[in-house]
């Protein structure tokens, strides 16, 4: 069995202002490991260490957690912040892969995590392991998205992990489908969005990692509960035993380590919703006290000590 004492150091890719990050490093410190925080804020800021095809500079690292390694916009010196943001994003992506090595575990592993973001995948992965599906198509014809809602309710989303901060235009949260149907048509083209039918019930959260599920529950007034703000009460949820099963089994499919899993009960139905292989989860576990800061911490140090 893997122990602290054994373990190299975990290197954290996160921004200044990650809380998760901050609760687990402290966990981090107080068993002894070592911990290298690379916050994206601060790398474009000032030289980091020159990478080469003869020269990894991974001396010491065990695992890598990868967080919001995101560039912020805030102060940004481009022209047109929106265009030249996303070109410099792209860059540190890229610059990403000079951290990656077979040796080295990440949580999650750089390639799996990308082919992860995209929401075809994820219901692909969820409807061929056997989770229930709100009816979807994707599209950028606002015509055929009509046409879909004359037979249900539905909503809009968009169909990769959205971060839009310095745009206004584009989808970010789950919307009603009939006040994007007012958007004109230029604007529908633009881009391909997920058309899904819309599920009424009490929002679920399930975060699974290192063999275990944690849930939480919460009911608002509103289409997406991220927009409820402080009427967004979560409670404790215990995950049914054949749901963790599913969450396991969506984590082998996509060679992922942790996933946040969103669903919504209908009473009667459990609705699969998406998976994201960065979602947030101190917000539950502060409040509800769950266990996921050391459940992952622990995963860390197991992987930083050498276990598979």
């Amino acid at each position: 069995m893997p122990r602290a004492a054994d373990a190299r150091s975990v290197l954290v890719l996160t921004n200044l202002r990650d809380l998760a990050a901050d609760d687990v490093i402290r966990r981090l410190d107080a068993a002894g490991v070592e911990v290298l925080r690379m916050n994206a804020d601060d790398c474009a800021r000032e030289p980091l260490p020159t990478w080469s095809l003869d020269s990894e500079n991974h001396a010491g690292i065990g695992a890598v957690w990868w967080r919001q390694f995101e560039i912020p916009a805030e102060g940004s010196p481009f022209a047109d912040p929106v265009d030249e943001l996303a070109v410099v994003r792209a860059q540190w992506r890229a610059w990403l892969t000079t951290l990656a090595r077979p040796d080295i575990p990440w949580v999650n592993d750089l390639w799996a995590a990308r082919r992860a973001e995209d929401k075809i995948t994820q219901l692909r992965t969820a409807r061929s392991i056997g989770f229930a599906l709100p009816e979807t198509i994707i599209t950028n014809d606002p015509r055929a998205a009509a046409d879909f809602a004359d037979r249900r309710n539905a909503v809009v989303k968009t169909l990769a992990a959205a971060y839009f901060e310095t745009s206004q235009n584009g989808f970010v949260y789950t919307t009603a489908l009939e006040g994007a149907l007012e958007i004109p048509s230029e604007a529908w083209y633009a881009q391909p969005v997920v058309v899904q039918q819309r599920v009424s019930g009490v929002d679920i959260r399930v975060v699974a990692l290192a063999g275990r599920c944690f849930g939480a529950s919460c009911e608002t007034d509103v289409l997406d509960w991220r927009t409820a703000g402080t009427g967004a009460r979560w409670t404790q949820w215990e995950v049914p035993g054949p749901l963790a099963t599913l969450c396991h089994q969506y984590l082998r499919a996509l060679n992922l380590r942790y996933a946040a899993f969103d669903f919504v009960l209908d009473g009667e139905r459990l609705w699969f919703l998406e998976a994201n292989q960065a979602g947030e989860w101190v917000f539950i576990d502060r409040s509800l006290g769950l266990g996921i800061v050391q459940a992952l911490t622990s995963l860390l140090v197991d992987l930083a000590a050498g276990a598979p």
